[in-house]
């Protein structure tokens, strides 16, 4: 099968793009686990929880060296902050942005889950230069699910957050549910990138599996586009959960969960998506 190679520059993680190949060999580096976790619940409003989603880290060059690293992590109480010279060691500063129990010594930043971040360096507002979406209940009784959808916010420094007028952005009615990553600004569509996970009862077979949304502003989103599903090669119980994408040049490497139901056990893989 052939391949379409552009004047970038190529990835070879596999043989997608190489014809043949001689007294070379690929090499994968092995990575190395810390003996313990670099973050764990220990903050007020933290509870047991320290969790982090795809998209959730990012490297701000900008930034002061000792904050060049930025966390947005689940908790139990929503959705909290954190910082790093070295991804290692994370500082949690107290912010005191959302009161918990009577306090608001804390580093919690949202009340939702599931904060997927972008820093958006084409936004000419510096209120909105953070831009992140996040999965959030209404509390209506009434509602199907409670109300649940995804809700936008912008923030100058990706603390102080303010929720997009109208949220949610995106109700059930959608199509999409939690699991939510933002890529961000795709130069290659012209648009804002989020990959999503579609309700199951959209999918024939009802599987988990991914979809591809994008936006003009961030705040209005086109419908969920299926781009990756598993089939009949995947067995009966293989589903997708959610799906993490960056750009190296000009291809997209991915990772996912690929999620085996009615089991406990779930694991990560890679592929490679190509435009």
């Amino acid at each position: 099968m052939g391949c379409y190679i552009t004047s970038d520059e190529q990835f070879f993680i596999d043989d997608h793009l190489i014809d043949t190949m001689t007294d070379l060999k690929r090499v994968v580096q092995t990575p190395e686990k810390l003996e313990r976790p670099v973050l764990q619940g220990d903050r007020p409003g933290e509870g047991w929880l320290a969790r982090i989603l795809g998209n959730s880290v990012h490297f701000d060059a900008e930034d002061d060296a000792h904050a060049r690293f930025k966390m947005w992590y689940d908790t139990e109480q929503g959705v909290a902050y954190a910082t790093s010279p070295d991804g290692i060691v994370w500082d949690k500063p107290n912010i005191r942005v959302m009161e918990v129990d009577g306090s608001t010594d804390n580093n919690l930043v949202c009340p939702g889950r599931n904060l997927t971040v972008m820093k958006d360096l084409r936004e000419q507002d510096p209120a909105k230069r953070y831009k992140g979406l996040y999965w959030h209940s209404l509390r209506d009784p009434e509602a199907r699910w409670m109300g649940k959808g995804h809700f936008a916010a912008f923030s100058p420094d990706g603390i102080h957050w303010q929720d997009a007028p109208g949220n949610p952005i995106m109700p059930l009615s959608h199509g999409t549910t939690d699991g939510q990553t933002v890529y961000g600004w795709d130069p290659s569509h012209g648009k804002y990138v989020a990959y999503m996970r579609p309700h199951v009862e959209n999918m024939d077979p009802p599987k988990r599996s991914v979809a591809w949304a994008t936006s003009d502003d961030f705040i209005h989103w086109g419908p969920p586009v299926v781009v990756m599903a598993p089939d009949d090669e995947d067995g009966r119980y293989e589903e997708f959960y959610r799906m993490p994408v960056v750009k190296y040049e000009s291809i997209y490497p991915v990772s996912y969960t690929h999620l085996r139901a009615h089991e406990t056990d779930s694991y990560l893989v890679c592929r490679l998506l190509l435009e």
